[in-house]
């Protein structure tokens, strides 16, 4: 420990907030790398401090500052504690888009808020839910987070479309820097569509089944998820969209309709390695809707399953898949005996 701290202050002595921007943001990815986030952290508040830190790089501190503040809660194993790195990072973010409004970076900004207004929700439920004695708060505090982040996600989405139409018509594909930013604001874009539908189904889970507003939220779920399906029905992305929205049909209890789509997907092919991983993760939630009783295909289920979780083992499948499968199938081949 006495090691890794004087390693680290020979660093911070040499690598001063005043170097340039780039050398700067190196150094920083360096730490978040090895997860010395108190270390980045200090380094940051020095170089805030710092009447020599390069402007450039001063403008961008509160952002770099949330990025370290969500990785760091990712890595705590203390929920709570986790929260509340969130919401510094949160706080973090907006300081940054309030002070610059027009910085190249403000579109990714956005994107870090929104998303970790989300993290900040699903984390939480997930106290909630998962603690025997967590307060009502936490339900609330979820809830509205989920709301914020619906906003956040609005205004991200219409910022990056807007950015796309100041692009030409025509770019050639010799201007490789200004394709690969078209092409990441489409991604971001996509992106944005997609985690509109996500927060809107998560946002129906911390309401009971019987509620208006969980079936309203996961009505807006199906929508949301059919939208980004017509848009990119020839990419993955698009496949999952399909399968989100089956997904949420089968909450809904509208099984029949979800086991359609949930037969079309089965179609697909099994390969590369991206089909084999989306096969899976539709076979897990359609196992348990075909065995249903409204729909009767509990056999089937149950072959389909078994090939599958036989074909993962012949491919040495290492994601957990097989386990998460094979409790799937169990159940339902108890229910099928009994």
């Amino acid at each position: 420990m006495r090691l890794r701290l004087f390693v680290l202050m020979s660093l911070l002595a040499v690598v001063s907030p005043a170097v340039a921007e780039e050398p700067s943001r190196e150094f920083l990815a360096g730490l978040r790398e090895r997860r010395f986030f108190d270390e980045a952290l200090e380094y940051l508040e020095r170089a805030a401090n710092n009447r020599r830190t390069p402007v450039d790089f001063q403008a961008v501190i509160p952002l770099e500052r949330a990025l370290l503040l969500r990785d760091q809660a990712r890595a705590s194993k203390d929920k709570r504690q986790a929260l509340k790195m969130l919401a510094d990072a949160t706080e973090s973010t907006r300081s940054f888009l309030v002070k610059q409004p027009a910085h190249e970076r403000v579109l990714s900004a956005r994107e870090v808020f929104a998303l970790t207004l989300i993290e900040r929700a699903q984390m939480s439920w997930a106290v909630f839910d998962e603690e025997v004695r967590a307060p009502d708060s936490f339900v609330e505090e979820a809830r509205d987070l989920y709301d914020r982040s619906e906003r956040a996600l609005t205004i991200w989405e219409r910022e990056t479309r807007k950015a796309l139409t100041e692009f030409p018509k025509f770019v050639p594909r010799s201007d490789v820097k200004t394709t690969q930013r078209r092409n990441e604001l489409r991604t971001a874009l996509l992106q944005a569509g997609l985690m509109r539908g996500t927060v809107a189904e998560e946002a129906a889970g911390t309401w009971p089944d019987s509620s208006k507003t969980h079936t309203v939220k996961l009505e807006t779920a199906v929508q949301r998820y059919e939208s980004i399906y017509r848009k990119y029905r020839t990419r993955v992305a698009g496949l999952y969209a399909r399968f989100y929205q089956a997904r949420c049909l089968d909450k809904l209890k509208r099984r029949k309709e979800a086991t359609a789509i949930f037969d079309e997907l089965l179609q697909q092919p099994q390969t590369p390695a991206v089909f084999l991983t989306f096969r899976s993760r539709v076979l897990l939630v359609a196992i348990p809707s075909l065995a249903h009783p409204s729909i009767g295909r509990g056999g089937e289920a149950v072959k389909l399953g078994d090939a599958w979780v036989k074909k993962l083992r012949s491919v040495n499948d290492r994601s957990g898949d097989i386990e998460k499968l094979q409790a799937a199938l169990n159940e339902v081949k108890g229910t099928l005996r009994n």
